[in-house]
């Protein structure tokens, strides 16, 4: 059985150690070598909008990696994957519109997932074009 400690009691010295060595590597700065931050503009029902996006690694490399948020977060929350993949691909982390660095919409019944969609698949489209 375990047993559920409340936050106000004592734990043990080498449970202290464990967590500050938690909480430490939680504030690592976030590498931003190589890193480049770009935006394009896409089409939705009421007219274009500004999606952004960071771009790691070698353009031209024929490995591709897209990272997607969920719902309530942005581009940014793979900055560590993103840096730990982008010797061997090409990885593109898009903000989805109204998030991050994206551009807000005006008209907000315009937030749906085919939105959502349009907007990886022109993304898709621009980083898979030639040079």
């Amino acid at each position: 059985m375990h047993h559920i400690r409340a936050f106000f009691e004592p734990r043990s010295e080498p449970e202290k150690r464990a967590e500050r060595r938690r909480s430490a590597w939680l504030r690592l700065p976030v590498p931003r070598t190589g890193m480049s931050l770009e935006s394009f503009f896409s089409l939705g029902p009421h007219g274009f909008h500004r999606i952004a996006y960071t771009a790691w690694g070698d353009r031209a490399s024929p490995r591709r990696v897209l990272c997607m948020h969920g719902l309530t977060r942005n581009a940014r929350d793979f900055d560590w994957l993103a840096h730990a993949l982008q010797r061997d691909s090409h990885v593109v982390c898009m903000d989805a519109a109204g998030r991050g660095a994206s551009e807000w919409l005006e008209h907000k019944p315009d937030y749906t997932f085919r939105l959502y969609q349009a907007d990886a698949a022109a993304l898709i489209a621009r980083i898979s074009a030639p040079a």
